[in-house]
């Protein structure tokens, strides 16, 4: 009866993990989500291999996203017009972050880091205090309530005496942007 009870149970959580596979807004928490082979396909998609310095010097900017994403799990927020906020701090460096805006069922639309600008010598590396929010968006697609939440997002993560952020806007490839103007955007659901 036990190794029935120990399969069974096996088979329902393969069945329920299976059935959120396709739907990143169904899962309750960050980790799910960064435990999802699909989502970090997603991810790696929206980057199309693109490299960065945010937590660490010229690399992946999706691995670097889903290292954010993956420590302490944050629940997902819904936000309006059909979109989810995923956010979460770095495990062990909880001032860095990373925040992704979906589009359900399964659309990345835009991603936010908070980190800090680190500049490296022969010797030691300095780094800066002050945090720097890096959004990253597809130019040809901006959507105000992605944009919106995730300036939101950044504000409300970081401690006060560390405002006011750096803005820095960029698009899939890595490549500099200007800032987008909205006005008059709800994002709260």
């Amino acid at each position: 009866m036990t190794i029935f009870r120990t399969h069974l149970l096996m088979l329902l959580a393969w069945a329920a993990t299976a059935s959120y596979a396709d739907d990143y807004c169904a899962y309750g928490h960050t980790n799910q989500l960064v435990w999802n082979e699909h989502f970090e396909r997603s991810l790696n998609e929206f980057f199309v291999g693109s490299r960065a310095s945010l937590f660490w010097s010229n690399s992946a900017i999706a691995d670097q996203v889903l290292t954010g994403l993956g420590g302490p799990p944050e629940k997902l927020r819904p936000l309006s017009e059909g979109y989810v906020l995923a956010s979460a701090c770095r495990a062990d460096s909880c001032p860095e972050k990373a925040a992704v805006v979906l589009s359900c069922p399964d659309t990345v639309e835009a991603v936010a880091v908070i980190h800090y600008t680190c500049q490296e010598s022969a010797e030691w590396q300095i780094c800066t205090d002050k945090p720097v929010l890096t959004l990253f968006r597809d130019k040809n697609k901006a959507s105000p309530v992605a944009s919106s939440a995730l300036k939101a997002w950044a504000i409300n993560a970081v401690p006060k005496r560390l405002l006011p952020l750096t803005y820095d806007y960029r698009d899939r490839h890595n490549d500099l942007m200007e800032a987008p103007v909205f006005h008059g955007v709800s994002v709260l659901r």
